[in-house]
């Protein structure tokens, strides 16, 4: 899931995107907290759960989704958005995450 947390923030196993209509966000997951180091293009399609082998400290969102699409983040793996450890809209409204901005607190 691009879920996921720890104090290395190893962001690393699910995210989930949820909206109404077919849309998806894209995000790039950074190795560092400062979203520096290996980076990985990440594509969440809408009411999609996506797990990753890999850890990531940041992400900073490339492309928003649809209308009302919300992620959620969290180190459980499994698709259960109760055991989200951080969330947010990716649809471009003022409320949500914003493209270009670099996210890693609550990530790790």
């Amino acid at each position: 899931m691009l879920f996921t947390r720890s104090k290395a923030l190893t962001f690393g196993t699910v995210m989930m995107g949820f909206l109404n209509a077919g849309s998806a966000f894209v995000m790039t997951a950074w190795e560092n907290p400062d979203c520096t180091g290996t980076a990985r293009s990440i594509n969440v399609w809408d009411n999609s759960c996506k797990e990753f082998g890999t850890g990531f400290a940041a992400f900073t969102l490339d492309v928003y989704g649809g209308s009302d699409q919300k992620a959620y983040i969290s180190r459980a793996s499994g698709c259960n958005i109760a055991e989200a450890d951080m969330s947010g809209y990716v649809d471009g409204e003022a409320k949500g995450f914003q493209l270009g901005v670099c996210n890693s607190e609550g990530v790790g």
